[in-house]
């Protein structure tokens, strides 16, 4: 008895169904943004998602953010773009429209902010300090639709691969396996009291 047809069809079967198996990640990839951490300095990027600290939850394989460990907790704007908003609330958070890449860069877990809404910031501009693990990410959308980076706006996030890392890091990296890196951040510098 002849399986060969049997075979052949099995395998086409196969074929067919392949894409709804191997569903390819097809948002954008984010380039040319720097880390947020003071330039020439050592520095850490991990990611990970719907996990605490003690890594209970589940993983959500599908969140595009990122983590760093910063020297003196310094954080530089990653690219250049105007504040749509800057507050305390929610973590300390600032949202920048980045018109240049049609993306709204967040950055969350800011204990001071030096920004208003409004501001024009450039790529290494002091932004202020973080708290515990600053958390950025990019959104494939306008900071409005962002609504202050709540659940639903997590659905924007989009892929970025850092200047430094030159590469989009794995999303369930956590800080256990944090990349070491030196930051290549063009970091400006900052006015003193007495030049404001």
């Amino acid at each position: 008895m002849n399986r060969l047809p049997q075979i052949v069809m099995v395998f086409i079967v196969l074929i067919c169904a392949l894409p709804a198996f191997a569903q390819e990640d097809e948002r954008r990839v984010i380039t040319g943004y720097y880390s947020p951490c003071k330039g020439g300095t050592d520095a850490e990027i991990f990611s990970w998602h719907s996990l605490t600290q003690d890594g209970r939850g589940t993983v959500d394989l599908t969140r595009q953010a990122y983590h760093f460990f910063c020297n003196n907790r310094e954080i530089y704007a990653i690219h250049g773009g105007e504040v749509w908003g800057a507050t305390q609330r929610f973590g300390g958070l600032i949202l920048v429209e980045d018109h240049e890449n049609d993306t709204c860069i967040i950055y969350l877990g800011m204990e001071s902010v030096e920004v208003s809404r409004g501001d024009v910031i450039e790529t290494g501009q002091y932004l202020g300090q973080y708290l515990y693990r600053p958390h950025i990410t990019a959104l494939d959308a306008d900071c409005e639709d962002a609504r202050w980076y709540n659940s639903a706006a997590r659905a924007f996030e989009t892929p970025i691969e850092f200047v430094e890392i030159g590469y989009v890091i794995d999303p369930a990296l956590h800080d256990h396996h944090a990349i070491p890196f030196v930051s290549e951040n063009p970091t400006l510098e900052r006015a003193t009291d007495d030049e404001a």
